[in-house]
């Protein structure tokens, strides 16, 4: 065989092998992915998951291709661990067209579940690369996300479907819920920590005293910011969800060296607890300088957050109890907490929503609800906490449930000064005072 011949076979093979294979990532292209999908496509609909990276060739400029190179294998190894740990029935690809992408193919997945993942995905990447390789370069990075479904249509071959699947996916990752400037003040909030904590005592009704208290986060840079669950919304689009909450943990902890030996509810997602390994370090450290112990902390979990893998997340959940850590589900009763949620975290607190008690003194329903809870509650050995409660009415209703953990306006309203006493004329009900009178 000639040389040049050898050099055309060669050339050819090469040019087959870029096609099928990436070189950078180890991964098989998408071109591979047909067989994959025809076969997931007899148990149902198969998700698509479209995961890019928008300043990756800005890192490649600015750092170099060996940098880039490397950084691109960390995040596929990770991609691939998390994928695991999952347990859910994958394909992972490379995008051949977009060098800075994969494309994730699950079977009998809803939108949710691919929403979720997402979201799982964009902030764990963002936080590993800040690990390894600092928060510039892992604030550069800029992971987006799209989903799309192909569905099985006879008429088509597999290559349509997925061709189509995965630009109505790249579509959606092109129009994400952030933009550049939510971004950047989301950004320049946590570099600045400009994060005010406000405190909001829980009252003890069997002993007319404070329990704990809540701490409520606000943003003290435009008032725009201020609302916290825009906030957090905003930082969870952005990618910055965790940071945002490291930062919340902090402040809220640094805030309360003054409230003794009650309690502390913090509000975390689930997403925050699932990097349990990684933060652990820091709540523990700012427990010490505050002079706080584990027992006195509990982390409120709403399930509007994404548990993306409940046995994982148990796992983290039960670390925390073994050190001491309590653990409460907010917004019981809105739908947001299942029963599924309930039952696999066994947690110490179930916080009963406003929306459920507003004059519930009126409504039947409402009362019926409430002591539907109150014995679920004691099935599973929690204590249930009240919230919202405004009007003296309610809190007659409440006292006569037997309800002693509650909290509103009522009693004290959200301030940056820990309130060390209730006013006594809000712990007495209308029936007291009539007696009185």
């Amino acid at each position: 065989m000639t040389g040049k011949k050898e050099s055309k076979i060669r050339l050819e093979w090469l040019k087959y092998k870029s096609i099928l294979n990436c070189d950078l990532s180890h991964l098989e292209t998408v071109n591979l992915a047909v067989e994959n999908v025809r076969c997931m496509l007899e148990k149902g609909p198969v998700g698509l998951l479209y995961i890019y990276f928008e300043g990756g060739e800005e890192i490649e400029e600015e750092y170099g291709w060996e940098v880039y190179d490397n950084l691109m294998d960390y995040i596929t190894q990770n991609v691939k661990k998390w994928l695991r740990e999952q347990s859910l029935e994958f394909s992972l690809f490379k995008h051949f067209a977009r060098g800075e992408s994969f494309i994730l193919f699950l079977s009998e997945s809803g939108e949710e579940d691919l929403k979720k993942l997402g979201f799982f995905f964009r902030t764990n990447i963002t936080e590993s690369v800040k690990s390894r390789y600092g928060p510039k370069l892992a604030y550069a990075l800029e992971p987006r996300f799209g989903y799309s479904f192909i569905f099985q249509q006879p008429i088509l071959r597999i290559e349509r479907l997925i061709e189509r699947a995965l630009r109505e996916a790249i579509r959606k990752s092109e129009n994400p819920f952030r933009n550049k400037r939510n971004y950047i003040k989301i950004r320049e909030l946590i570099e600045k920590e400009a994060l005010e904590i406000y405190f909001q005592p829980i009252v003890d009704l069997s002993h007319n005293g404070i329990y704990g208290y809540e701490a409520l986060s606000r943003g003290t840079l435009p008032a725009f910011y201020r609302a916290p669950t825009l906030l957090f919304q905003i930082a969870r689009e952005s990618g910055c969800l965790i940071d945002l909450e490291r930062l919340a943990v902090k402040k809220a902890i640094n805030s309360a060296s003054s409230i003794g030996k009650k309690k502390l509810f913090m509000n975390t997602s689930s997403l925050y607890l699932q990097n349990l390994s990684r933060e652990i370090r820091y709540i523990l450290g700012w427990l010490k300088i505050e002079n706080l112990s584990p027992d006195q902390v509990v982390f409120e979990i709403t399930e509007k957050s994404a548990i993306t893998n409940m046995s994982f997340f148990k796992s983290s959940v039960k670390t925390l109890r073994k050190m001491g850590f309590s653990i409460a589900i907010d917004d019981v009763g809105t739908g947001y907490s299942s029963l599924e949620v309930l039952a696999q975290l066994e947690p110490q607190y179930l916080k009963y929503d406003r929306s459920l008690i507003i004059d519930i003194h009126k409504s039947h329903i409402k009362q019926e609800l409430l002591k539907s809870l109150i014995n679920f509650a004691r099935g599973i050995r929690s204590r249930i906490i009240v919230e919202g409660v405004e009007k003296k009415e309610e809190l007659e209703v409440l006292k006569d449930f037997g309800i002693e953990l509650v909290q509103g306006y009522l009693f004290a309203k959200p301030s940056p000064d820990i309130v060390e006493k209730i006013p006594p004329e809000s712990l007495s009900s209308n029936n007291s005072e009539n007696k009185s009178e």
